[in-house]
């Protein structure tokens, strides 16, 4: 059986109560690599990854490279408009 992981990026600045940055192209922080980096440890003991996608922004990219670096999988930008952070008003 195939099984989808949907991992959020780590932390960037200006997130307090708002939960959405939308397309705002913003680095991952100090915090946000970290997180990255445990998510990734996470994922490359507990499973499989057979492939992995991601948002072109930044902080997903960032994101994308710790989890395909610890699992040995390469990572491919994923262009489906439709599958995109929504704008929210960006």
């Amino acid at each position: 059986m195939t099984k989808v992981l949907l991992i959020r990026h780590g932390h960037v600045e200006g997130i307090k109560s708002e939960r959405f940055r939308g397309r705002a192209d913003l680095e991952l922080t100090g915090r946000g690599h970290r997180e990255a980096q445990a998510v990734a440890g996470i994922i490359a003991t507990g499973w499989r990854a057979k492939a992995i996608y991601a948002s072109p922004l930044k902080r997903c990219v960032a994101t994308a490279t710790a989890i395909s670096e610890a699992c040995a999988v390469p990572w491919r930008v994923l262009h489906e408009p439709s599958a995109s952070t929504t704008a929210n008003g960006n």
